[in-house]
């Protein structure tokens, strides 16, 4: 929808985001940026979530985080 949509409970190892509806098929095909310290930004095309972390420098996404 062209907004950035905020997550702020993600718990890695605990919950998967949901992204069918994106179209991306891997973890690869996503853009995964650092907001700043504690947001990162996952991108595919028109599509943005912001995922609040505690620690976004060491904090890494693995394809088990996601639900394609």
């Amino acid at each position: 929808d062209g907004d950035a949509d905020p997550v702020r409970d993600f718990e890695q190892g605990v919950d998967t985001i949901d992204l069918p509806k994106w179209g991306a098929e891997r973890l690869r095909d996503l853009d995964i940026s650092l907001r700043n310290d504690s947001w990162v930004e996952i991108g595919y095309g028109d599509e943005t979530l912001l995922v609040q972390v505690d620690d976004s420098a060491a904090f890494a996404f693995t394809s088990g985080d996601f639900l394609f």
